[in-house]
């Protein structure tokens, strides 16, 4: 027992190949790049380099398919293991607090989105999930990672109107392989598009705005395992 291996991991292939039961020293991954993708809301896409002209994307939060996507294709096979964050700023224009829900997906070539089933009683498992109540978006600093934003829950700040405001959305960690020419998708959407299961309350109301570019630094960052030195 003292030869076997502190951390053993599977790195899930949706539409592939998954590899078992890899070993491992430690989790997070000592050698874990941490890499951002910035939100071109123009484009609807996920940048490697910051993006200077700022935009909003926005979406309806009380219609059942109100969301919006932003993608990024690899151009080499691409491993992420560990922990994801999405650092988004937001504005509500019609309400004083937002209920957001993120999925990270693995999407094909064809644009469909791949997924592992583990039973037919379960749901099907398509990458990392996170959600957030923007009014209690303030984080405990001692208790907070660069990897993991941890919510304080001790103070309530409703927004105010036109108020832009940063919020830190930690998400599930996972491992998981990206083929070349396969796109991570993040999606991020009210409770009815994204909730998996009974439906969760919200208090959401009228647009959800997402501001990014320029001054406005969203990013999805995501845990990347170099393999050959391999890059974005």
């Amino acid at each position: 027992w003292e030869s076997t291996p502190r951390v053993r991991l599977t790195v899930l292939d949706p539409g592939g190949h998954d590899v078992l039961y890899r070993p491992e020293k430690e989790f997070p991954l000592a050698r874990t790049q941490y890499t951002k993708l910035y939100l071109d809301a123009a484009a609807n896409a996920l940048s490697p380099a910051p993006v200077a002209k700022p935009a909003t994307a926005r979406y309806n939060s009380e219609a059942a398919d109100g969301q919006v996507a932003f993608n990024h294709r690899f151009d080499r096979d691409t491993e992420l293991t560990g922990y994801f964050k999405l650092h988004l700023w937001v504005e509500a224009p019609a309400a004083n607090d937002m209920d957001l829900f993120v999925d990270v997906q693995k999407v094909d070539v064809s644009g469909r989105v791949l997924q592992i089933v583990a039973s037919p009683a379960n749901p099907a498992y398509t990458g990392p999930k996170g959600r957030i109540r923007v009014s209690r978006r303030r984080l405990d600093p001692s208790r907070s990672t660069p990897w993991e934003p941890y919510l304080s829950h001790t103070v309530s700040e409703p927004l105010a109107p036109t108020q832009i405001v940063p919020v830190e959305i930690s998400l599930w960690p996972t491992s998981m392989l990206w083929h070349a020419g396969e796109q991570l998708r993040v999606v991020i959407a009210s409770g009815a598009a994204s909730s998996v299961g009974p439906a969760i309350p919200t208090i959401n109301r009228g647009d959800h705005v997402i501001h990014a570019g320029g001054e406005y630094d969203s990013f999805l960052q995501i845990p990347l395992i170099p393999a050959n030195k391999a890059t974005l």
